[in-house]
């Protein structure tokens, strides 16, 4: 049974459970979200910025893992020759 990850509310306990990448977000908590942003813009702005960040880390940090596998394969088939 699917979950909101923020309340851990069941999907027959919400009218609605919004999907994301192994995350799922119910309309109460869609509602207190909004009033946070409304009520205080510049906390909801740190909190994005920090998300950001945190995404282009991870990013880059992929890249970078990928970039290592790919030279890895390559020592490997050029040591196979």
């Amino acid at each position: 049974m699917l979950r909101c990850s923020f309340c851990q509310k069941s999907e027959d306990e919400v009218e609605k459970l919004v999907a994301g990448p192994n995350v799922y977000i119910c309309n109460e908590c869609v509602a207190i979200a909004a009033r946070i942003m409304l009520e205080r813009p510049g906390l909801f702005r740190r909190l994005w910025d920090r998300l950001l960040r945190f995404r282009l880390f991870q990013l880059a940090t992929r890249g970078a893992s990928e970039s290592e596998e790919e030279q890895s394969k390559e020592k490997e088939i050029h040591a196979e020759t």
